[in-house]
């Protein structure tokens, strides 16, 4: 599954990641290396799956 565009109404990004992070998600969709993405605003969470270099699991 391929992902083409993350909508995020009503807020910014920046406002819930580090700028180290939001870059580095941000150039993941700008490659198409973004699987699927979920937005959940109640938990200030972005999960999802990308398209990497190995394995790994991150969850903080």
């Amino acid at each position: 599954m391929s992902l083409d565009k993350l909508v995020v109404e009503d807020l910014s990004l920046e406002e819930y990641f580090d700028e180290t992070t939001f870059w580095r998600g941000l150039n993941y969709a700008e490659q198409g290396r973004v699987l699927s993405a979920e937005w959940a605003p109640e938990a200030r969470q972005l999960q999802g799956a990308i398209r990497g270099k190995g394995p790994a699991v991150r969850d903080d």
